[in-house]
């Protein structure tokens, strides 16, 4: 099984409502954050071992067929270059609502202490704080890296010539932002693209799940 999807949009722009739409069009297993802790003893060193420069991209995405959310998007690049044929799908959201978002959530002081002097803050350093520094903070700095970062997916070269518009596929990629209306076109996108069998339509497909919770302490006490 190699990947079709590769999820470019940082956590917390619809990357979980992302897994479930694309499980849902059978595009899954898709591998989510939740997907590392729930196997955190197996599934962290190998993140460490990417991080060093050393990954081992079958055996990390064994039995998926996409990947959405921190970490794999910070790779999305070396995806792309080692799964030619997999579409990429950038979610974007408005800069100052990630920042909000992220603030309470991933990149919170709780969350940051639950995760000190363990294999997971390693992990997460290396794959996710190292772009900022000192400045997690500084809404200014960090709404204009999340900016700028998402620009630098769009503007990337494409492969083979193809190129990409915001919202509609050009090629292999896409662009959609965290909001319903564009959610349910990529279904639709998807589903033509890829020459999908489309799965009966059901309510809530491609579900935006807003619910802010903390994965992160509950998974590793069991691993």
């Amino acid at each position: 099984m190699t990947l079709k999807v590769i999820g470019a949009g940082l956590g917390r722009t619809a990357t979980f409502s992302m897994k479930f739409g694309l499980e849902h069009l059978g595009l899954g297993p898709c591998y989510h954050m939740s997907e590392v802790f729930t196997g955190a003893r197996r599934n962290i060193p190998l993140w460490i071992d990417a991080i060093n420069g050393k990954p081992d991209w079958d055996t990390i995405f064994q039995g998926y067929q996409s990947t959405t959310d921190y970490p794999a998007c910070s790779y999305w690049r070396e995806l792309a270059d080692y799964y030619p044929q997999a579409k990429i799908v950038l979610t974007v959201r408005d800069p100052d609502t990630w920042f909000d978002s992220v603030s309470k959530t991933i990149f919170s002081k709780e969350m940051n202490d639950s995760l000190a002097g363990s294999p997971a803050e390693v992990m997460m350093q290396g794959a996710i704080f190292r772009h900022f520094g000192d400045r997690i903070n500084d809404r200014i700095f960090m709404t204009e890296w999340f900016e700028n970062r998402n620009k630098e997916v769009i503007d990337t070269p494409p492969r083979k010539g193809c190129w990409f518009t915001p919202r509609k596929w050009v090629g292999n990629l896409y662009a959609t932002s965290l909001t319903y209306p564009y959610l349910k076109p990529l279904s639709r996108g998807l589903t033509a693209v890829m020459n999908l069998t489309r799965p009966p339509a059901r309510k809530g497909e491609f579900p935006l799940i807003r619910k802010r919770r903390n994965v992160l302490p509950e998974t590793i006490s069991g691993n």
